[in-house]
């Protein structure tokens, strides 16, 4: 059995729907929808070259002004999935925002089950869910979830009116974040 964590936070989530749709075009123009090998690519979700997800190598979500309060909880809930604390951090950390009729096909982020990944579900105007492995977690605004990295993981058509928007991340340790690639590096986040 895989184990989801699923944790409630204290986000202003109003305050971060504002922050991702102010940032979503200027991100979108400023950098390629390129993986980390360069490749152009949509991390296979689905959404297309034209998403902010597709930028998510280079969205870089924990560097903006206003954001410490993700990165606390990204920190709290990893401590209680592992049981550990304050072990050296690394997160790559987007934003996803999806509009009608569009949803999250199944992929993982990464082979290795040790690493960490997860999503904070920041606005609905309706219930959606995300699938875990089949398994259904209803996107409540606020709501964190923890999952390894190798979990396929997906989505409902979204049919709101307004935006579904979450945010997502890969967390790893200092010696994972040590062995990768130099031009890489720079795209994680110490926490």
């Amino acid at each position: 059995m895989t184990k989801i964590g699923v944790f409630e936070t204290d986000l202003d989530t109003s305050y971060y729907r504002k922050k991702i749709l102010k940032n979503e075009s200027k991100i979108i123009k400023k950098y390629p929808p390129v993986d980390f090998n360069g490749v152009v690519s949509d991390g296979q979700t689905g959404l297309g070259t034209h998403s902010l997800t597709s930028r998510y190598f280079n969205c870089k979500l924990l560097t903006w002004f206003g954001t410490r309060s993700v990165r606390k909880w990204i920190r709290k809930s990893y401590d209680r999935y592992t049981d550990t604390e304050n072990s050296p951090l690394y997160v790559m950390c987007w934003a996803n925002v999806m509009r009608k009729g569009e949803k999250i096909s199944p992929h993982i982020h990464s082979p290795n089950p040790l690493h960490l990944s997860g999503n904070i579900s920041i606005y609905t105007d309706e219930k959606t869910n995300t699938y875990y492995e089949g398994d259904a977690i209803e996107n409540t605004p606020g709501r964190l979830v923890l999952f390894p990295s190798n979990v396929a993981h997906w989505t409902d058509t979204y049919t709101g009116d307004s935006e579904r928007i979450t945010i997502a991340f890969d967390i790893v340790t200092y010696y994972d974040w040590k062995h990768m690639p130099d031009d890489a590096k720079p795209n994680w986040t110490k926490i």
